[in-house]
């Protein structure tokens, strides 16, 4: 049984649209498009979400209009690409990498050269108005449980606009009376602080002669924490001895019981317990997040094999505070 003392991680993605559009006048655009509020897209704790983009169309002219409205993608703030967007932390030192895309399997990314679109009618009226919504999809990509903080992107110059026949881009406007709107699409995201842990490779000591001593094993614990954030490793057998001298148990009615010490660095190395804490090593293995696994050696040592024939077995508690 492993049990592991983490904090939930939690991801909020936030995705605005501030696209200014002027009150029209008939005698400018006989058709103007815009969003009708603001595009939020939250994560919540899941690493996948799928949101709508509100617009509204006005129809200033006499007759029906029936057109291609689209959402084009801006282009993305440094350090992200056309295609693979990034967003930075505050303090400009960590990122997080994420995707939008325009279908629901999320193959289709979400470019300039891959506009989302529907085909709209708009009535004829002063104006004559029709509304909707553009879906859309999104992923943080990649293992983000490295990092903590508030993150922020921007794609710029995203547009509200038309696609017109022959040309797939999304445009501002067509002539001679088309009108959208262009403006900045601002993503955030919220990561935790929180720490991972994968400790399920056991400790094979093998086969051996009663009259074997000093017999070694080992497996590694593989801790990934976000940049920065200090942690430290508590080992507990299960008889609770806080010093990390446990003892194996056999077959039931046998009432030999082996015992064992678990160690760090080599199998001469610290004994080590459960004595760590928030803000302590004490006698466990302590380290800093490096955004990536870090990989930390546990050494069991049997002093003899002087016990009777069984298959022998024991349970190591794993506590990580942070």
């Amino acid at each position: 049984m492993i049990r592991l003392t983490l904090w939930s991680g939690f991801i909020i993605l936030v995705a605005t649209m501030f696209l200014g559009l002027m009150a029209p006048e008939k005698a400018e655009a006989n058709l103007l498009c815009g969003p009708s509020g603001a595009m939020d897209l939250n994560f919540g704790t899941a690493t996948t979400t799928a949101g709508m983009a509100a617009w509204t169309c006005q129809n200033y002219s006499d007759s029906p209009v029936t057109f291609t409205l689209c959402g084009g993608i801006g282009t993305p703030s440094y350090p992200g690409v056309p295609g693979a967007p990034v967003m930075l932390d505050s303090t400009g030192t960590q990122t997080l990498d994420f995707n939008i895309y325009e279908d629901a399997a999320m193959t289709e990314i979400w470019t300039e050269a891959n506009p989302v679109s529907v085909q709209v009618t708009a009535p004829a009226g002063t104006p004559g108005i029709v509304s909707g919504s553009l879906p859309y999809y999104a992923r943080i990509e990649g293992n983000s449980s490295g990092v903590s903080g508030t993150f922020t992107g921007y794609f710029y110059n995203t547009i509200v606009g038309f696609i017109d026949t022959g040309n797939p881009l999304c445009q501002n406007s067509l002539p001679p009376d088309f009108s959208g709107a262009q403006g900045t699409l601002t993503v955030t995201a919220e990561r935790s602080a929180a720490c991972t842990v994968q400790a399920g490779i056991p400790v094979d000591l093998g086969t051996v002669s009663p009259t074997a001593t000093a017999i070694v094993g080992s497996t590694t614990i593989s801790i990934t924490c976000p940049t920065g954030i200090p942690y430290y490793i508590g080992l507990m057998p299960s008889n609770g001895d806080n010093d990390g001298a446990g003892i194996l148990s056999g077959s039931s009615g046998n009432p030999d019981h082996p015992p064992y010490q678990l160690r760090s660095i080599s199998a001469s190395g610290p004994i080590w317990g459960n004595s760590a804490t928030e803000t302590s090593v004490g006698n466990g293995v302590g380290g800093a997040g490096s955004g990536n696994p870090d990989s930390h050696s546990v050494f069991v040592v049997l002093p003899d094999a002087d016990f009777r024939p069984d298959s022998y077995a024991d349970t190591v508690t794993v506590n990580v505070h942070y």
